[in-house]
């Protein structure tokens, strides 16, 4: 997004505040439009199944104002795996690489971020 990358090397920390930071900013200007559903992934290795029309629709079916990538790992504090609730079915850990919402559902959830980049 126009800058360096400082939020840390995540093959040996957590970093990522970065991440959160440019997107929070990034947000703002839709922080009140209630209609607009983002799609955020960070990756490169991303591979999209279907098109536009068919994610938004499974969006929808869910019936939630936000919806999370998930991941068989907890990373990067092994700690908080207690505070995951158990899965019959999919992943357990929440993954922050790719996530769907409608706009003001997430940037409440990124609004209170002001900790470092790395």
């Amino acid at each position: 997004m126009g800058e360096d990358w400082t939020g840390g090397d995540v093959a040996q920390t957590a970093g990522g505040g970065q991440k959160v930071r440019i997107l929070k900013e990034a947000m703002k200007p839709y922080a009140s439009a209630k209609d607009l559903v983002i799609l955020f992934v960070d990756s490169y290795d991303v591979i999209f199944a279907s098109g536009p029309e068919e994610l938004l629709k499974k969006f929808q079916q869910t019936k939630h104002s936000v919806v999370f990538s998930a991941e068989v790992f907890i990373w990067p504090n092994r700690h908080l795996e207690v505070k995951y609730p158990h899965v019959r079915d999919g992943k357990r850990f929440l993954n922050s690489g790719g996530f769907i919402g409608f706009a003001p559902n997430l940037y409440q959830l990124m609004e209170p971020w002001d900790l470092q980049d790395k």
